[in-house]
């Protein structure tokens, strides 16, 4: 199962290091080459330079290409230009600021049906605040949502509260997660989100919540 949105380059929460793929457009094959993030300016470039393993393909300034990023729910592609090629003080390509994001999620961990309530707040939209929903389904990379109303837009991002228990241990927790996905029906809106919570000590909590909900096949639920 998959679903395809639009994201901006900010929602990808790219890292200093991080390891990209660039493909040639105009080149013979459809390989994609890894490469390495190191920065950039807002709105104007990304900066990119060779990989560890130092594979990299020629580059020429004013050539097509496209960078594809993989995250732990999906794959992003966006067409970009190659601006600069320098070699001083180290190689580095200098690409032209991505407007339009394809992000394709796949699902690809093990989900649990379960029926927790939760409170969402937009962290972009500040008008919309602790709204009453559940997540219906979850997995250690991200969860199924349902409200009544609205609470987003794909590639925005949400603050999660809820009651988690894992055996008798219970702990609130307060998650970031970005939206995916967005559907509705007669019933609910309900929306497919993906976990970006920094906090280790609150993903551990979640991580152990949703192993054991495997194990014990049924929900855990805390009133």
């Amino acid at each position: 199962m998959s679903d395809t949105a639009l994201l901006n380059i900010d929602q990808l929460h790219l890292r200093f290091g991080q390891t990209l793929q660039i493909h040639q457009v105009a080149g013979s094959t459809n390989t994609f080459y890894d490469c390495r993030f190191v920065g950039g300016i807002p709105c104007q470039t990304l900066i990119i330079t060779v990989p560890e393993s130092g594979e990299f393909p020629v580059l020429h300034e004013g050539e097509n290409v496209a960078i594809r990023v993989k995250t732990s729910s999906g794959v992003a592609v966006f067409p970009t230009l190659v601006l600069i090629v320098s070699e001083s003080p180290i190689y580095m390509v200098y690409l032209d600021y991505p407007k339009a994001i394809s992000f394709k999620q796949v699902r690809r961990a093990d989900r649990v049906n379960v029926a927790l309530p939760v409170l969402a707040s937009n962290v972009v939209r500040r008008e919309i605040r602790s709204v009453v929903g559940q997540i219906s389904d979850i997995s250690t990379s991200g969860a199924h949502l349902q409200f009544e109303k609205a609470i987003g837009l794909p590639g925005e991002e949400l603050k999660l509260k809820g009651k988690f228990s894992v055996a008798d241990i219970r702990r609130t927790l307060s998650l970031s997660v970005l939206i995916r996905s967005k559907a509705q029906n007669a019933a609910a809106f309900e929306y497919g989100v993906e976990f970006i919570e920094p906090d280790e000590e609150q993903m551990l909590v979640l991580f152990g919540f949703v192993y054991s909900a495997m194990t014990q096949g049924e929900p855990n639920i805390v009133e």
